[in-house]
């Protein structure tokens, strides 16, 4: 009876002392999760992909505003760089169960993000051209399931 009120009094003591921690790591998680969806989300798709698909189908940015797809791919070029950095990040996140889907999301998105530029980067489209084939289905469908393994 005392070894069993001593064992849960240590475990009740130390507990508080591991939660903390799990916690902490959690939120640092989640934050680098959301970093590099924000990142996909603003950088990669608003500003750059989004705009290119509107192009390519109505000859403007994707607000209905002028757009040089030359420019934008230039500006393109130089955020697709930065998927080294967010991809360390990914790197980082603890071995959850949770975090390693959201690794297995990233991976997928990464290929669609380095495939969809490199797609722009060889060949620019026209405006209004019917013929160019650029499919962002799979890259939408990763960011949104990224975002899913926030919180």
């Amino acid at each position: 009876m005392k070894k069993t009120i001593v064992t849960l009094l240590i475990a009740v003591l130390l507990i508080p002392l591991f939660v903390p921690q799990q916690a902490e790591a959690s939120q640092k998680d989640s934050q680098i999760i959301m970093d590099a969806y924000n990142w996909v989300c603003e950088d990669v798709w608003n500003n750059y992909f989004c705009d290119m698909y509107h192009y390519i189908e109505s000859g403007t940015g994707s607000l209905g505003q002028k757009l040089n797809a030359k420019k934008c791919i230039k500006n393109g070029k130089k955020v697709v760089k930065k998927v080294a950095y967010y991809d360390a990040q990914m790197k980082k996140l603890s071995n959850t169960k949770k975090n390693k889907k959201a690794k297995e999301i990233w991976k997928k998105l990464k290929k669609e993000i380095i495939m969809l530029d490199k797609q722009l980067q060889e060949k620019t489209p026209k405006a209004n051209d019917e013929s160019y084939i650029f499919n962002t289905d799979k890259f939408q469908t990763y960011m949104y399931k990224l975002l899913d393994y926030v919180y």
